[in-house]
């Protein structure tokens, strides 16, 4: 949007050496398929000698909910090695994380299995084609993380993923 200030300076006088990507509205958003907004950001992070925490997924309210996990997988994974292709090579992406919120609508419309069908495909994915990155998943929101239902989900998922033999590394 506009009015958006530069926290550059900011960032380096306190010491902050990486951005998470999370609510760039397009940027690092799965519908960015040309990664025009990403390429634009992730310059920027660059110019600033930050290593970027990479939220694979889309921003607020910015959902296509007829995507399918595979896609979906497909979609991260080109994401993340687009990202780790433009990053400064002392730098690169250590860190995604498989969405946000996903208890949240305006983030994920699927529901709770599909989630967890879409971690684990995803983070299969990018283990095998990126396997330093560190994967990890869901960041949940206070409320829910804080409900009998949002711990059950976490349990749930936890056991699956598990099961699954998929990569949780936080």
């Amino acid at each position: 949007g506009t009015g958006k200030v530069d926290l550059t300076a900011l960032y380096q006088e306190r010491g902050i050496t990486s951005i998470r990507t999370h609510d760039y509205k397009g940027a690092f958003d799965l519908i960015d398929p040309k990664f025009e907004a990403t390429d634009a950001v992730l310059a920027h992070h660059r110019a600033g000698g930050f290593s970027t925490y990479l939220r694979l997924g889309n921003s607020y309210g910015a959902w296509a909910s007829t995507a399918s996990s595979s896609e979906l997988a497909k979609g991260m994974t080109d994401m993340l090695t687009h990202v780790q292709a433009g990053t400064d090579k002392d730098r690169p992406v250590q860190y995604v994380e498989l969405w946000n919120e996903p208890d949240n609508k305006e983030f994920w419309t699927q529901g709770e299995d599909a989630y967890i069908a879409m971690y684990i495909e995803t983070a299969k994915a990018i283990r095998a084609k990126h396997p330093k990155v560190k994967i990890g998943g869901p960041a949940l929101t206070p409320a829910g993380a804080l409900t009998d239902r949002g711990r059950g989900f976490v349990e749930r998922f936890l056991a699956a993923v598990k099961a699954a033999g998929a990569p949780l590394d936080f």
